[in-house]
């Protein structure tokens, strides 16, 4: 059996596997970082990392079907509500029912809610921007995004 070789930059030619395992890792690793930098915001705002998720996604739309809400979180239906009750609690999400559907509920940012919003974006943007902008030219940012995308589209998931 032949084992496929692939280059990489200051290690010259190695065994693809070893290249699927350092990517696997080095995925694993910037995201431990990522989701860092999200708790410590999180935690300015008395929230979880899950919640600040929900604060944020639902703070870029005029609100989400609780089954999309898990889809773009990639989190199961029964893990969005279980994150979306303490926000209600809180009074930064409401919901209810779609007026076209019994079934459907619509999950949205109350005024506080986009408050909490307005006040964490621009810090998640500054904590990203010091990150990729460290490592990465905004070309270099754009090509990782379109990978990223590439590969989230292949996602079995």
């Amino acid at each position: 059996m032949m084992v496929q070789e692939v280059e990489i930059s200051g290690e010259g030619s190695v065994p693809r596997e070893k290249v699927l395992v350092q990517l696997v890792g080095q995925v694993c690793r910037v995201h431990k970082v990522v989701n860092e930098m999200g708790g410590e915001v999180a935690a300015r705002h008395d929230l979880f990392v899950g919640e600040l998720d929900v604060v944020n996604l639902l703070g870029r739309t005029p609100g989400l079907r609780m089954g999309d809400v898990a889809h773009r979180l990639s989190i199961s239906p029964p893990n969005a509500t279980r994150i979306v009750k303490p926000l209600e609690e809180k009074r930064l999400v409401w919901r209810s029912r779609a007026e076209n559907s019994d079934r459907e509920v619509i999950a949205r940012l109350t005024d506080e809610g986009f408050s909490v919003h307005e006040r964490c974006s621009p810090q998640i943007v500054g904590e990203a921007k010091a990150l990729f902008d460290t490592a990465l030219s905004p070309e270099e940012q754009s090509v990782l995004l379109s990978l990223l995308q590439k590969l989230d589209g292949c996602s079995p998931i």
